[in-house]
């Protein structure tokens, strides 16, 4: 349907002329009456005009270029295509009706140069709607944008055609005594070319453009200018992908690496830097957005060309700048108090992560994109906009998390990192909450998704070591140890003040607790000899909790009751797995919890011994199992403490409590609701089982009793 729309005139001047060589008598031309060749000049004058007309008309277009873009785009104009197809078939056709119609028809019949005159007006009225189309085109910005950026793809390669043919004539020429590499060889063609010249002016006319679209509020004219600079510079990395040298830059206190195609980059790198606060200042949120959003696409780009440098080490040599200029808009986002701009900031930098790997060293540009993360999470804070802060939050696990499915953990330099951020982003948390101000239940880091999933990560990469010497959880121990001292230092520098946020950070705790036990009850093979290291790591998370509840600080008794319950319920877990030593550590860190509730203003006894019979469960379960020494420990926690030995009324309070155990424990489990962590049902299990075995070993011991006796 479009061919025929665009070709309307032409097809209705060969309709005509058909019609005019078929239906016309040869007496119409040997008649006085009608003239071909006047019918000629008359048609060559109709497609003059049109030609005058094209070329008046044509600088409408190149003026509002002027006024709109930059004077330099007129050059474009001038040698767009369309606009010479069209100038050239209609002066061809003025030309070729200009002779006919001076009688020279080559010895032609006049029926058939009049069709052919029929046809050539058709032609002549399809090339004139052609130029009116393409000069509304011209008139938009978009346009003008796609002729750049076909320019600037044309001069790259032209830069890279001549590089690979001085790497071509190196290599012949050198032979095999040839020691210039044809990586050098491009190189050396790259630096000298004056092309690259040529594409920083086009750099600086695009950012022109921009800053004038956004003084007449043209946003989308801007972000198309943002795009072409992101789509050209992208281009030119690719481009140079085979011939990246890293020399020496002496400018810093330690030489480092840096490679040329920077110099064509950096351009790109300022002017949408300088975009982004002009629009800040206009305020343009949409610009600003755009412009994090480039630089990440571009950072992410950047993480694919890789260098290796002496076949020893890899490296991603221009990802470190666009994360540094990612981080200098999300800083202008942040003063302008864009919240958008900050989460499109925080997206845009996931890409770039989702890039890492483990034989290409990045460790400079992940370490700035981690603090442009925690510095996005703090200014959101400052002016209580918590979204962004939740989303960078979320983001820095998702990046920890990643980092230990691609790397070691040996090699992992940005988990601390990330620990240490979000350690000093939680105060902010507890302000909020006391507020009333959080719009989230739970923390990203410490939900369901948070610092458990590292360890289940971590424990996921864990396989069987064939050098038996080894200890296959090395590495999910240290990575253990790290996150236990993080819930250390939570627990002695901040105080909660009986917030929401603390419980969810111990359940957080016991979150990472369930991990290694379920690490204990399912080894990898030929592992069982490592446990016990795994067992020790456990204990130090069975004992994090009690840190969060202190003597001097306020808090919830049913936090803490919570705790013991879900505490409770480990040790009875581990002592179905035979680790009596981690069971004694859940009913000494119980203990500890239900001696701190006690010296709670608003304590009252019967909340007190609501957590310490959770050590009597463990001491009831431990018996259960077998072990009568466990289950005297634990008792003796209970009833040698001294908040129960200097308060009576705690020590009559826990025995009632007791009994109340021992009856619900009676009950049919069909007649008795269960509470989510309710550790009694589990307890009730342990029983039935132990007194089956016992009723089982009487049965064999009776049967062959019975045997001898026969």
């Amino acid at each position: 349907m479009a061919t025929f729309t665009n070709r309307l005139a032409t097809l209705s001047g060969m309709l005509i002329a058909s019609a005019f060589v078929m239906g016309t008598d040869e007496t119409f031309f040997q008649s006085g009456t009608f003239s071909a060749a006047e019918f000629h000049l008359a048609c060559a004058g109709i497609v003059g005009t049109a030609l005058a007309l094209v070329l008046s008309l044509s600088i409408v277009p190149a003026q509002k270029a002027a006024d709109v873009f930059s004077t330099a785009i007129l050059e474009l104009y001038a040698r767009d295509r369309k606009l010479w197809e069209v100038f050239a078939t209609l002066a061809l056709l003025t030309l070729v009706s200009a002779t006919l119609g001076t009688k020279s028809t080559f010895g032609a019949h006049p029926r058939w140069t009049v069709a052919f005159q029929l046809i050539g007006l058709g032609v002549a009225l399809d090339a004139l709607r052609r130029f009116y189309l393409r000069t509304l085109d011209l008139l938009i910005p978009q346009t003008a944008l796609t002729l750049v950026r076909k320019e600037c793809e044309r001069l790259t390669e032209v830069m890279a055609r001549n590089a690979r043919r001085l790497a071509h004539v190196v290599q012949v020429g050198g032979g095999k005594h040839n020691s210039l590499e044809p990586t050098a060889a491009q190189w050396l063609s790259f630096r000298s070319s004056p092309a690259s010249k040529h594409l920083i002016s086009w750099i600086n006319q695009l950012e022109e453009f921009a800053h004038k679209a956004l003084a007449r509020r043209d946003t989308l004219a801007a972000k198309s200018a943002l795009m072409t600079m992101a789509t050209i510079g992208m281009h030119y990395a690719d481009v140079r992908r085979d011939s990246i040298v890293l020399t020496p830059d002496f400018s810093g206190p330690l030489p480092t690496g840096v490679s040329d195609v920077e110099q064509v980059l950096s351009p790109i790198y300022e002017s949408i830097k300088n975009l982004c606060e002009d629009a800040a200042r206009q305020p343009d949120e949409a610009v600003v957005a755009a412009c994090v959003q480039e630089f990440g696409n571009m950072a992410a780009h950047a993480m694919t060309i890789v260098h290796t440098q002496d076949d020893a080490w890899s490296t991603a040599p221009l990802s470190h700048s666009p994360i540094f200029y990612l981080k200098v808009c999300a800083a202008v986002a942040a003063r302008a108090q864009m919240d958008n701009a900050l989460l499109t900031a925080v997206r845009a930098i996931a890409p770039f992560f989702g890039k890492i790997s483990d034989s290409v060293q990045t460790v400079e540009a992940e370490a700035t994109a981690i603090d442009c993360l925690y510095e996005i999470a703090l200014a959101s804070y400052v002016r209580r906009s918590y979204v962004p802060a939740d989303e960078a939050a979320r983001l820095m696990i998702t990046v920890a998390r990643h980092e230990l499915k691609v790397r070691d953990f040996a090699y992992n330099r940005g988990l601390r990192t990330i620990l240490s951020n979000l350690a000093a982003l939680i105060p902010f948390e507890v302000v909020a909450e006391k507020a009333g101000q959080r719009t989230m239940q739970v923390f990203a880091p410490y939900s369901g998704t948070g610092l458990r999933t590292l360890l289940i990560e971590e424990a996921n990469n864990i396989k069987p070591e064939p050098r038996r010497w080894v200890d296959p959880f090395h590495d999910f121990n240290e990575l253990s140890q790290a996150v236990v001292f993080h819930y250390r230092e939570l627990a002695d520098k901040l105080n909660f003040d009986g917030t929401m946020l603390q419980k969810w950070i111990v359940w957080s705790a016991l979150d990472c607790a369930d991990v290694h036990l379920h690490l204990l009850a399912n080894p990898p093979h030929d592992s069982e000899r490592f446990l016990d290291n795994v067992e020790n790591r456990l204990i130090w998370f069975i004992h994090a909790p009690s840190f969060f509840f202190k003597e001097e600080a306020s808090f919830p008794y049913h936090h803490a009751e919570e705790a013991a319950a879900r505490l409770a319920t480990l040790g009875m877990q581990l002592l179905r797995l035979k680790r009596p030593e981690a069971t004694e550590a859940c009913a000494q860190a119980v203990a500890l919890i239900g001696k701190r509730s006690a010296s709670i203003t608003k304590a009252n006894a019967r909340s007190v011994a609501g957590i310490f019979v959770k050590v009597e469960m463990l001491a009831r379960a431990a018996d259960a199992q077998g072990y009568a020494d466990l289950a005297e420990k634990c008792r003796s926690m209970e009833k040698r403490n001294e908040i129960v030995l200097m308060l009576p009324e705690y020590a009559i309070a826990i025995h009632d409590q007791a009994n109340h155990l021992g009856e619900s424990l009676a009950k049919h489990p069909y007649r008795s609701i269960a509470l989510p962590n309710d550790p009694v049902p589990l307890l009730r299990q342990l029983l039935s089982e132990a007194k089956a075995l016992k009723f089982q070993r009487t049965a064999i011991i009776n049967l062959l009793l019975n045997r001898c006796r026969q």
